[in-house]
């Protein structure tokens, strides 16, 4: 008994302190979080489009607003969004269909910041950073 308590004791200390920190490294959105930061600092307003992710606000330390639609979003031109790959599509779609104040439809474009090619789609903590920007010509309105 004393034999099968160690094993146990032993085997649960080597899951506890080897597989389960890999484990939580892989599914933590800290790595994503930390990209995020580099882009869009903490002064940078930041939303969810149509996403949340606990773990990213925890990590932000600082509320991000969930907005459904872009017609959410206070500033449309440089605004960064949060979500996740599979929103994309539709946010591309809302972004050709909205409406710039008699302009054109299709002003806007979505640039991925942090592209879904460098997630993992079938991961759901795998959020994707975007950022909305005005075309002028063949320029952004923000010059780059």
């Amino acid at each position: 008994v004393v034999a099968t308590a160690v094993a146990m004791f032993a085997l649960s200390a080597t899951v506890s302190t080897t597989l389960l920190p890999a484990m939580a490294a892989k599914r933590s959105t800290r790595a994503v979080m930390a990209r995020v930061e580099q882009h869009a600092p903490l002064t940078t307003p930041l939303s969810f489009y149509r996403a949340f992710d606990y773990g990213a606000v925890f990590y932000r330390g600082a509320a991000i607003p969930l907005r459904s639609t872009l017609a959410d979003v206070p500033e449309i031109d440089g605004a960064w969004l949060l979500t996740w790959p599979a929103f994309l599509p539709d946010l591309a779609e809302e972004v050709r269909k909205l409406d710039t104040g008699g302009e054109a439809a299709g002003a806007y474009e979505v640039e991925e910041a942090i592209a879904s090619e460098d997630v993992d789609p079938s991961d759901r903590t795998s959020l994707v950073l975007v950022r909305i920007v005005r075309r002028i010509g063949d320029e952004h309105s923000d010059g780059n």
